[in-house]
């Protein structure tokens, strides 16, 4: 009698503990698809991309193709007003323009959360003009747009991606997405920090093209 109460204890005791493992993965798995926005958490977001972050994406993987010719595809998350594309034209350490290539909104008017895809890619390359295009989308609203750069000088060229695989966005940061330099006997790509570029490293170039993301409160 003894040992079937016994027996009874030990496959309830078992049977808790199996549960509770049971529960711990179902747990770990379902917070590890939230951190990365991925099924059941997945409605209205970039799949894979946790929030408020700014991630490079394979070409094998990528979601979207916005453009024919692409050189970088990112993918991103982040609760903001709006998010805007622009271009800065750099004579050694003198910002000479700023432009705004692209911008889309939340469809309300209070912050919601925005997720999409950004892609570049370079047509027509040449050291004295080069046609650069970029494609933008937000959830599921998608815009195109092109810049022409054009260096005064052309014996030597650099260029660069975003620096690092993630970026975590910050409100009205920017983000350095592409960059282009131009030199007489050299020419370097660029690191954008926390305060912007360092002048001394931009003087280093005769000419620096820098493409931002940036989210807006």
């Amino acid at each position: 009698m003894k040992e079937k109460v016994l027996e009874k204890q030990t496959k309830k005791i078992v049977f808790l503990v199996l549960l509770f493992i049971l529960g711990m993965l179902i747990g770990g798995l379902l917070s590890n698809n939230k951190h990365f926005n991925m099924w059941p958490f997945s409605r209205n977001k970039a799949v894979g991309i946790p929030d408020n972050t700014l991630s490079k994406v394979d070409s094998e993987t990528k979601t979207h193709d916005l453009l024919f010719v692409t050189e970088e595809s990112l993918e991103f998350n982040v609760e903001a007003n709006k998010i805007i594309i622009y271009m800065e034209h750099y004579e050694k350490d003198k910002l000479i323009e700023t432009k705004e290539l692209a911008t889309l909104s939340a469809d309300t008017v209070s912050k919601d959360n925005l997720y999409g895809v950004v892609q570049w890619g370079m047509i027509d390359w040449g050291l004295k003009e080069e046609n650069l295009r970029v494609g933008f989308m937000v959830n599921e609203n998608t815009v195109t747009s092109n810049y022409t750069i054009i260096s005064k000088e052309t014996s030597a060229a650099a260029s660069s991606g975003m620096s690092y695989e993630e970026e975590k966005i910050t409100l009205d940061q920017p983000i350095l997405i592409g960059f282009w330099g131009f030199g007489e006997d050299s020419a370097g790509s660029l690191v954008f920090e926390e305060h912007g570029f360092n002048k001394k490293e931009l003087r280093t170039n005769k000419e620096s093209f820098a493409l931002f993301f940036k989210a807006i409160d």
